[in-house]
Parts: structure tokens; sequence; C-alpha cells
């Protein structure tokens, strides 16, 4: 009898792994990749919905956290990126950024994608 790595065991769907892919898609789909001139701020209903804002990276952070916790992630390249990106947008420099820029949007949606192809 072998034993396979966890990394090559598929997950098998259940509807808390399809309430994380319905919350990384909204996390996607739903938020502008539009960078205003002003900053935003989520004080206006029209402004809550853009990806340039730190709570849409500090929602990202939240939900990638309880995939680790939870041990759902099984790919330990994406696992890896995605303590990298926990770590750095909980960062001192993430705090004191002034504004979020396209690269980093491009880098939260390219770890977005890896998510939602996993669950």
């Amino acid at each position: 009898m072998s034993i396979e790595s966890k990394e090559n065991q598929p997950l098998q769907p259940s509807p808390g792994l399809i309430e994380f892919k319905k919350r990384f898609l909204h996390f996607k789909n739903d938020f502008s990749n539009e960078i205003p001139k002003e900053i935003i701020h989520g004080d206006k209903k029209e402004n809550r919905f853009f990806k340039v804002r730190k709570n849409w990276f500090q929602r990202i952070v939240l939900w990638l956290g309880m995939l680790e916790k939870l041990d759902i992630i099984r790919d330990e390249n994406i696992l890896q990126r995605a303590r990298n990106f926990i770590k750095e947008y909980t960062s001192t420099k993430f705090v004191k950024q002034e504004r979020m820029t396209k690269e980093d949007i491009q880098k939260a949606d390219e770890l977005i994608d890896e998510i939602i192809k996993i669950l």
C-alpha cells in the first residue's frame, strides 16, 4: 500500500468549499480593476467595489488565512504563494503604503485565479 501526499489528493466538493470558491470569484469579478486618480474610501457605497482599496486586500488575506488554517490548499507552491501574500499584505510596508498599484492588483488576481482552480 502506498501513501499519497495530500497534494495529490483532490478536494471533494462540499458546501464549505463551494462558499470559498464563490467568495474568491466575488473578489475577482465583482470589484473594478480601475485605479481612480483620487484615493477611494469606503464611506460611499459606489466606492466599495474597487480592488485598489486596501480593504479588498485585507479581505483576501482573511480568506487565504482561513484556507491555510483549514488545510484546504494542498498544492505546496500555491500554499507558499498564499503565505507570502499574507505576509506582504499585512506588513508595515503595506500599512504605510499610500496607494495600491496595478502590480499589487495583478499579483492578487493571479493568486485568486490559482485558488479558484483548486477549489
